[in-house]
């Protein structure tokens, strides 16, 4: 009669370990890749919902309102929203200068109690470079008349190299985009977006 076995050898085994190494080896590139692009869809969505806000808040506030962008080396930056020309997205209400907008809280009395920090950084958004900023002086500026603005662009890039582009016209209009290529980003246009 044979012999049956109820269990596996060390041969078997170690071949299973092995197989097995290998296609998570494999699969952690694109894990990764995968990761670097929802990264870089958030902080570029996150800018294109800032600047309009800042547009509709104009209109709403009957005030200019600004969003000034803060770049020190492409990796550690920061923008904050503001009826201030010139904020500093990265003081705090307690600093000099910093990006907030007024806020009744319900007293209808305008006051220190009103103000609410409007500032967002690249420690959300690990990896993400802000590559340029192309807002004169580094601010965009919507008007409250018509919600017009200063044309001009945000460049974001990836440690893996995907880019994404947020372009501001001098109507108002902002609009994402991803120049064509090994960069591109899947599901945003790339006509007229040059890099």
């Amino acid at each position: 009669m044979p012999n049956k076995h109820s269990g596996s050898s060390i041969v078997e085994l170690t071949s299973v370990v092995a197989i097995v190494a290998v296609l998570v080896s494999s699969a952690v590139p694109a894990v990764e890749g995968y990761y670097d692009k929802k990264r870089l869809i958030a902080a570029a969505e996150m800018v294109y919902s800032q600047l309009q806000k800042a547009r509709s808040e104009a209109i709403a506030r009957s005030e200019d309102v600004y969003v000034q962008f803060n770049v020190d080396d492409g990796q550690d930056w920061s923008l904050g929203l503001s009826t201030n020309t010139g904020c500093n997205p990265d003081h705090t209400l307690d600093d000099s200068n910093p990006c907030f907008l007024t806020v009744d809280d319900g007293d209808e009395v305008a006051g220190d109690g009103d103000r609410v920090l409007q500032t967002e950084t690249s420690k959300d958004f690990p990896g993400i470079r802000m590559a340029g900023v192309t807002f004169n002086s580094d601010s965009a500026k919507f008007d409250y008349v018509r919600g017009t603005g200063k044309a001009g662009s945000v460049k974001l890039e990836s440690a893996g190299g995907y880019r994404l582009k947020v372009i501001t016209s001098l109507i108002g209009r902002v609009r994402l985009c991803s120049p064509s290529g090994d960069a591109h980003v899947a599901g945003y246009p790339t006509k007229s977006c040059s890099w």
